[in-house]
């Protein structure tokens, strides 16, 4: 049984541990056990977020606090990479290109219980949210009821979106152990809605054909 009290402590916890990381690597030499031990935490928090929520479930607002602070501070452990590539590592820099991801993904807003038929409308922005590389997907069209809301978005510099699948590799690579945090086919992409970035939203009946997508 998921534990959320707990949930929320350990993502806490890894988000303080990015912040003091950006922080100390600016008078510290690179230490790829402190790295490592970085991306395992990382790893757990991904794991709670492809885990332990669900589709069409709104989150709880101390949850989903959480979890926007660990993205938030994330983002801002790529950009530190990024912006400093005079003293940061390989393995660092490494990361910071496989865990960003551009180009184009999808999502789905619906509701998963019959008897709401109230169709969800898309609210923008800087919320950290799931999407998607397939612009399809069967499993989540089957836990949504009534009118599926679907979006497409293109993900563009200056922005960036979080790669699980590009951290599924940054692991492997650093401790040769597999890490799996994506579920299905999924091939998440975290990343808020940003108006700008939206090319297209279509709202689809529960029984319209699925070519139209």
């Amino acid at each position: 049984m998921w534990d959320e009290e707990n949930s929320i402590r350990c993502i806490t916890s890894v988000t303080n541990t990015i912040d003091n990381y950006i922080f100390s690597r600016k008078e510290m030499e690179y230490s790829k056990e402190k790295f490592i031990d970085l991306c395992v935490g990382i790893c757990y928090v991904f794991n709670i977020w492809t885990g332990q929520t669900w589709v069409g479930d709104r989150k709880e607002k101390d949850i989903s606090d959480a979890f926007q602070n660990f993205f938030v501070f994330l983002y801002k452990l790529v950009c530190s990479i990024n912006d400093n590539k005079n003293y940061s590592a390989y393995d660092e820099r490494f990361f910071a290109k496989f865990i960003s991801y551009t180009g184009k993904v999808y999502r789905y807003l619906g509701k998963n219980n019959s008897q709401e038929q109230e169709v969800v409308v898309p609210v923008y922005n800087d919320i950290y949210v799931s999407w998607s590389k397939l612009p399809h997907s069967s499993y989540i069209e089957s836990k949504l009821y009534g009118t599926m809301t679907w979006m497409a978005a293109n993900i563009q510099s200056p922005y960036f979106g979080i790669d699980l699948e590009g951290f599924e590799k940054i692991l492997i690579r650093l401790t040769n152990e597999k890490c799996k945090v994506t579920r299905g086919n999924e091939r998440e992409v975290v990343f808020p809605t940003f108006k700008e970035c939206i090319m297209e939203v279509r709202y689809i009946e529960e029984d319209e054909d699925d070519d139209k997508i």
